[in-house]
């Protein structure tokens, strides 16, 4: 089969090939055996050199470089196919799969067959024309071609089905644009897979049928499919239209073995499944692979228009934007539109998801959403939807398993749901969503953090201050109205920028050069935020600080200072006139000139950062995004008082901190001269060691002293 010469390598498919890493490739090259030169490049595609793949192999062969042995073998799933005479990319792809479909089908080789065979082979399967036979016949005298280069990638990737999802990844940038700019991670389609598996059980399905009605990839209804471990196969429901996303979704179904039915859908956005009248799980990802530029007021619309046709035993599972699901509304469209899914009391759960899930856009953020049964039996004003926010949080399997349990726990009745303990969700009233432009997740959902009663806490305050004998024992407090923890206030740094409580102020880039003065105004960046420094450490003269920086600025008195990296930590600056060097921050409170100060505190502030940055439990990840950081607010009429309760503790923190300081200086003074021979200790402190407290049998146990008067004496 000569016209396999047609395949070719980069160097990155030359080190998947070798079983090596990339840079050896480039050694290979660099450093040539002795009568192997490394072979030249034949082409250059998309900027990266290609070379020819049976020029490779050979080279491998003659050369025992690489780790694999049979190379040759493994060739077509690591090669790329070379254009092919009035066969552009697009159709070559589309009849690559079509080809490898026909032969999971009839299960018999086609690298022998000529056009004419290939033609008639597909006519048979498909005389309807739904899924292969126009692409198999608009490849023409390229058909035997591809139909040998087909073949051989079968037996590269041991069947036609790992073959055609490996064709998928390697062609997803170059001919499918769509499913590139929506593919889902891998671990993020096992995710969406597991809930609408999970949710199956929940509802009592026996077969279930799973549903996409978009014109998507058929990566969720795929990943369903492998994890649902139900004892009856599921049936995979995609869409009957004739757009080439939609047939390529059919082909891959159908190469896969599983079991199909037809979603119809109409021009006015109404579905049917012809062959099925129960219930469903509708698994989808908005936008689609189909029309990945959707709106976020168009995703919110195709929701709306399916909750609409949903049976009370059907669910959805949607994974999406989170601009369109669960953050703040870009406009009032979109507020609208999401507020009209709220309404109609399906969403049971909705949860905001980590970056990085998307793997063309890593820094968007996506959100899950998951509709069920609504309950009318429950008053308007008590309906309910559970919120959580991962988006901070890692993926790993035990989050995603305790993250299903919550969502499964939602769909339960009122009663069922109150009883739950939920591990990362919180269940809010869905009145409490509705006014418009706020987000459905609005902080990340972190323990709450008043866990004792307002009496308990008197109690332990009034033990505390008074086995202090300072004037901290002076601190009266008693007992408010309880307050429940879940409707506690707490909003996050974001906010509080956002409502003008708070500005946020980038660091300076000082030149470290700068900071060895032995005068001049103090220096906080990461390191003294972390404690590698100490605060006088570092230091900048004020006259070089204001000749080399003019636009920089100095601190202010009650200026929260923080960093991001390498760990979280903040401080307050409570006496100003510092210069934060970068990366670190200041977030200053900002007193509003007819409302006074807004009710934040700079220490409480600190203290709020300083515990996002505190190792949290396994799955947890540091939150870099100072937006999302939950933060507490202190009721008006209190500032005051706790500002002026914190200070005073601060005061005696900073004195028992000196005095621990003369402690220690003391204990090293006492313990250098003892054991250098240069003093004896006459006298020592009245207090007895708690070791060794016994008498020695040979010494009283309180031994005069020698100018003491005897008895005899006396």
């Amino acid at each position: 089969m000569s016209h396999l010469s047609t395949l070719q390598l980069s160097l990155s498919d030359v080190a998947r090939l070798a079983g090596v890493r990339r840079p050896v490739v480039s050694m290979w090259r660099n450093r040539e055996l002795a009568g192997h030169p490394f072979p030249k490049p034949v082409a250059v595609a998309a900027g990266q050199e290609r070379f020819d793949a049976f020029e490779v192999v050979d080279y491998l062969a003659a050369t025992g470089r690489g780790n694999n042995p049979e190379a040759r073998d493994d060739l077509a799933a690591h090669a790329q196919l070379t254009a092919i005479p009035d066969v552009d990319e697009t159709t070559s792809f589309d009849g690559l799969t079509a080809l490898l479909c026909l032969a999971a089908v009839t299960g018999n080789p086609l690298g022998d067959l000529d056009g004419s065979s290939l033609s008639s082979l597909a006519d048979k399967i498909d005389s309807d024309d739904t899924f292969l036979r126009r692409e198999i016949e608009s490849l023409g005298a390229a058909g035997p071609v591809l139909a040998a280069h087909a073949e051989a990638l079968a037996d590269a990737s041991y069947s036609p089905a790992s073959a055609f999802e490996l064709l998928l990844r390697q062609q997803l940038a170059r001919t499918l644009p769509g499913h590139a700019a929506v593919a889902l991670r891998a671990d993020a389609q096992a995710m969406v897979g597991s809930l609408a598996s999970a949710l199956a059980s929940e509802s009592g399905m026996v077969s279930p049928v799973f549903v996409d009605v978009t014109d998507g990839s058929g990566d969720l209804l795929l990943a369903t499919a492998r994890v649902y471990a139900g004892e009856s196969a599921p049936s995979l429901a995609s869409v009957a239209l004739d757009t080439r996303s939609a047939r390529l979704v059919r082909r891959r179904l159908r190469v896969q073995d599983l079991h199909r039915v037809d979603v119809l859908v109409d021009d006015a956005g109404d579905f049917a499944i012809p062959d099925h009248t129960g219930g469903a799980i509708h698994v989808l990802q908005l936008p689609p692979a189909g029309r990945p530029s959707m709106s976020d007021v168009e995703v919110l619309d195709a929701i709306a228009d399916l909750v609409v046709q949903l049976r009370d035993d059907s669910r959805i599972v949607v994974i999406g934007h989170a601009t369109a699901l669960t953050d703040r509304p870009g406009s009032n469209a979109v507020d609208r539109a999401r507020d009209a899914v709220l309404r109609s009391d399906r969403l049971r759960a909705a949860v905001r998801l980590p970056k990085g899930l998307l793997i063309r856009s890593p820094r968007r953020h996506l959100a899950l959403w998951a509709l069920g049964p609504a309950h009318p039996d429950v008053a308007v004003g008590d309906r309910w939807t559970v919120t959580a926010d991962l988006s901070e949080r890692e993926l790993t399997p035990t989050t995603v398993e305790d993250l299903l349990t919550d969502i499964v726990a939602a769909m339960q009745n009122d009663a069922a749901v109150r009883r739950h303990a939920f591990r990362f969700s919180r269940r809010v009233r869905t009145a409490s969503l509705l006014p418009g432009s706020r987000p459905l997740v609005d902080r990340p959902h972190s323990p709450v953090r008043r866990r004792t009663s307002g009496t308990e806490l008197v109690a332990l305050i009034d033990r505390l201050a008074n086995e202090l004998h300072s004037e901290a024992s002076a601190l009266r407090v008693e007992p408010t109205e309880a307050v429940e923890p879940a409707t506690a206030p707490q909003r996050t740094l974001g906010d509080a920028v956002a409502a003008g409580e708070c500005r946020i102020i980038s660091g300076n880039r000082i030149d470290p050069e700068h900071l060895t003065a032995a005068d001049g105004r103090v220096a906080i960046g990461p390191d003294e935020l972390l404690g590698a420094r100490s605060l006088e450490e570092r230091r900048i003269d004020v006259l070089t600080f204001a000749g080399t920086y003019p636009s920089a600025r100095f601190t202010e008195a009650g200026d929260v200072v923080f960093c991001t990296t390498p760990r979280i930590a903040a401080i307050v600056d409570h006496d100003g006139g510092s210069v934060v060097v970068s990366p670190a921050r200041v977030a200053r409170i900002s007193r509003h000139p007819d409302h006074g100060w807004p009710p934040l505190l700079p220490d409480v502030l600190a203290s709020d950062i300083n515990a996002i940055g505190t190792p949290e439990e396994s799955g947890a990840t540091r939150r870099p995004d100072w937006r999302r950081w939950p933060i507490r607010r202190v009721p008006s009429q209190q500032r005051d008082h706790l500002a002026a309760t914190l200070t005073a503790l601060e005061r005696e923190r900073q004195e028992l901190r000196t005095r621990l300081d003369e402690v220690e200086a003391l204990a090293a003074a006492v313990t250098e001269g003892v054991t250098a021979g240069a003093l004896t200790i006459t006298a020592p402190p009245t207090s007895t060691p708690a070791y060794d407290t016994e008498p020695q049998p040979d010494t009283p146990a309180h031994p005069p002293r020698t100018n003491s008067p005897t008895t005899e004496g006396s």
